[in-house]
């Protein structure tokens, strides 16, 4: 399948002589029907994430969210601000240098588009509701980045009614 491992960053690897990696993206949804439904998308490798990117050239954490949703998944999003989560991981390959990488995630809508996935990167995409996404994603970190958006949203919403 993959010639990589995903582990966790401890203070024994962050001594070690690693090549620095950052990508932006999102945890996008929309509202249907009074029920909120999170994007996720499978990566041709098989694994279940959200769109992400990395940074080119001087681009900003925003812009290259902005840029890597709108080529992943084809969609303009609105971004929700206050929201700003990271993942942190080492990806190890057999053949290659060890990466520690770095993953900025916003917390962003859309309405009335449809996604369309990038067919190099991207085999399908999806929306789900909060537990069912909790089941699909491939890791820790991207469930743990999840738990904060819609803790996020439930503290929105409440001072939205107050």
């Amino acid at each position: 399948m993959d010639d990589k491992i995903r582990l966790p960053i401890t203070e024994e690897v962050r001594k070690k002589d690693l090549r620095q990696e950052k990508s932006c993206g999102a945890v996008i949804f929309r509202v249907d029907e009074g029920r909120v439904r999170f994007l996720l998308t499978k990566s041709l490798r098989g694994v279940w994430g959200f769109p992400k990117g990395h940074m080119e050239g001087n681009e900003t954490e925003h812009e290259t969210a902005v840029r890597e949703i709108r080529e992943e998944v084809g969609l303009t999003v609105h971004f929700e601000e206050g929201f700003r989560e990271t993942d942190e991981y080492l990806i190890v390959r057999k053949n290659g240098p060890t990466i520690d990488k770095h993953v900025v995630f916003f917390l962003a809508s859309y309405e009335d588009q449809t996604p369309v996935p990038q067919e190099k990167e991207v085999a399908e995409i999806v929306l789900m509701e909060y537990e069912e996404a909790m089941k699909t994603l491939s890791f820790d970190g991207t469930r743990r980045v999840l738990a904060a958006a819609a803790a996020f949203m439930g503290r929105l919403e409440n001072e939205k009614t107050e």
